[in-house]
């Protein structure tokens, strides 16, 4: 329904936030809690959970929080709702582009994964020193 992702983009231009990390790419929403309902009919649409923390100071109102962290889920929301968005568009682009697409995700960082040869401390990685996953393919390491 387009008046419903029309009123989501706006709520979410006001209350929401995407995070950009390394690893993943989140949407939250907070709204005081006794205005749960709207994040509810934002969760049924589109996924995610809903957290309410406790009031911080005391004395203040509880807050509740609405997250979506699945890929997918962020992807199929952002999408969505851009052609509604006027604060977080860009933002959003970028969220939707750090996460590829399905058949793609991950591809880039398996790649410079795979062509790294020191750890994010400096030290050289070695066949001495590494610890093989499991389930994962044999990569072959040069001695140091």
């Amino acid at each position: 329904n387009e008046n419903f992702t029309a009123w989501v983009a706006g709520f979410f231009d006001g209350e929401g936030c995407i995070s950009i990390t390394r690893e993943e790419v989140r949407i939250t929403i907070v709204q005081a809690v006794e205005h749960r309902e709207a994040l509810e009919e934002i969760r049924r649409e589109f996924g995610g959970y809903i957290h309410v923390r406790p009031p911080t100071p005391p004395g203040k109102k509880p807050i509740a929080a609405l997250h979506l962290a699945r890929q997918d889920s962020v992807v199929n929301f952002l999408t969505a709702i851009m052609p509604h968005l006027r604060i977080k568009r860009v933002k959003a682009i970028e969220a939707i582009e750090r996460i590829g697409t399905p058949k793609n995700r991950g591809t880039a960082s398996r790649e410079k994964a795979a062509a790294r040869t020191h750890c994010g401390n400096g030290h050289a990685l070695t066949a001495d020193n590494l610890t093989p996953v499991k389930g994962a393919s044999e990569v072959a390491v040069e001695p140091a």
